[in-house]
């Protein structure tokens, strides 16, 4: 009998005929382990494609924002006289200054040209409750004069919670909401406060005390 023998060269051409018929074979059956691995395989290099790489969300900061925070302690004063609902006199460093509020006014009680006004006094004694003797942040406002033409001081007086005492003054119907030529910082925040006290009847706003009218 003769034996078949293949050349070397014969068999590596039937081997590369077996596998491009396997492979057609294994593509048209999508659950097989060959088709599923090669599926994969295609996926990942679409996915990590740099064309396929989604882009960098520019409008994110690439750093943090620092924290808003309550002034700070290099502006205490210390409440030594209260004048009247927005004016009072502070003391550092044994150095004294007369304060007017920023964005608000309070009824007439000491000015010797007019009479007191309704609501005055209490609002004069509500002030003093709340301010004598105790250590108060000054914050000036850039749209502001530091001063006025009586040289005091203009400036939001932060109590030692934080809280803003100008708009703690109108809020509660002792103040009125005052622009001085030039919108303030918290300009709309103040008119919005005195909106709601004027619908609340707070205080000067009330029917049994002023009803708004000075």
């Amino acid at each position: 009998m003769t034996k078949f023998r293949l050349s070397k060269k014969n068999l590596t051409l039937l081997l590369s005929i077996i596998l491009i018929i396997s492979s057609y074979l294994f593509a048209g059956n999508p659950d097989s382990p060959l088709t599923n691995n090669l599926q994969l395989e295609n996926i990942d290099q679409a996915s990590t494609s740099p064309a396929n790489l989604a882009p960098l969300d520019q409008s994110e900061p690439t750093s943090s924002l620092p924290a808003i925070t309550g002034p700070s302690t290099d502006d205490l004063y210390t409440v030594t006289k209260v004048i009247d609902g927005d004016t009072f006199e502070v003391e550092k460093n044994g150095i004294k200054e007369k304060v007017r509020l920023i964005g608000i006014n309070t009824p007439e009680t000491v000015d010797p040209r007019r009479k007191v006004e309704c609501f005055g006094r209490e609002a004069s004694n509500y002030a003093k409750q709340i301010l004598s003797n105790q250590e108060v942040h000054l914050v000036f406002d850039e749209s502001q004069d530091q001063r006025d033409k009586y040289g005091r001081l203009l400036a939001y007086i932060y109590l030692s919670d934080n809280s803003l005492f100008n708009l703690h003054m109108i809020s509660a119907g002792y103040a009125y909401e005052y622009t001085y030529k030039i919108p303030y910082l918290h300009q709309a925040e103040f008119k919005s406060a005195q909106v709601e006290a004027k619908s609340k009847q707070l205080g000067l706003w009330s029917l049994t005390t002023c009803n708004g009218q000075k």
